[in-house]
């Protein structure tokens, strides 16, 4: 069942033909959340390591593997946004940044 986040996704997804830079700032917020739940799960998976918790850190890898399938179609959004507007150093920056 699709939650909130989704919904969030889509509509700024429809939104992106006709305003894309306020696509853009709705893909930002989203990008931003994922990358924290990204954080919080590295930070999952290095303490479950230092406590050798095996159960703790497939949970933590899985966690993180799912948090990285949702935020990479932010991030490829965003960057059809630049890509679109043929603003390919943009697109080059937006893709530094993620690293």
């Amino acid at each position: 069942m699709p939650n909130q986040e989704d919904f969030e996704y889509l509509d700024a997804l429809i939104l992106s033909k006709a305003s894309p830079m306020e696509a853009y700032r709705k893909f930002e917020v989203l990008a931003t959340k994922r990358i924290e739940q990204l954080r919080q799960a590295t930070k999952s998976i290095q303490d479950a390591r230092i406590q050798r918790d095996n159960d703790g850190i497939r949970k933590s890898l899985k966690e993180f593997d799912d948090y990285l399938e949702k935020y990479i179609p932010v991030l490829m959004a965003q960057a059809k946004i630049f890509w679109d507007s043929e603003n390919y150093t943009a697109v080059e920056n937006l893709f530094r940044q993620s690293q």
